[in-house]
């Protein structure tokens, strides 16, 4: 391989929210913040440790996981999110007796929906 291909060789995959904002960065080593050049919201870096790194190997292509740390210290979803999840959805029996019914009746998935929508 000469010098002038670039190949990527190793690869380092980190959540995004590690690490520290460049605000709090400043603040820690007590330089001044230039206020007028930052937005006006929290950071949602709070110094996360989860990364895998990997190295492609030459022999097969295939990627090796060399380092790995695989604990977070945040929530992967927001609070105000987590009732989106498929573990927090309840669907109530009338539903599930109504949409089962219609589709027996060979209504189709799409009409389905807008039925029960508007229920």
């Amino acid at each position: 391989m000469s010098n002038s291909e670039s190949k990527i060789r190793w690869r380092d995959i980190v959540c995004s929210k590690s690490g520290i904002s460049r605000k709090n960065k400043l603040q820690q080593t007590g330089q001044a913040v230039d206020n007028k050049s930052t937005r006006n919201r929290l950071s949602q870096r709070c110094n996360c440790t989860f990364f895998i790194c990997g190295i492609k190997s030459e022999d097969h292509g295939l990627w090796i996981v060399v380092k790995i740390n695989l604990s977070y210290n945040h929530n992967l979803v927001p609070i105000q999110l987590r009732k989106f999840m498929p573990d927090n959805q309840e669907i109530s029996d009338n539903i599930k007796d109504k949409t089962l019914g219609l589709h027996k009746a060979g209504i189709n998935i799409t009409r389905i929906r807008d039925i029960i929508q508007y229920d």
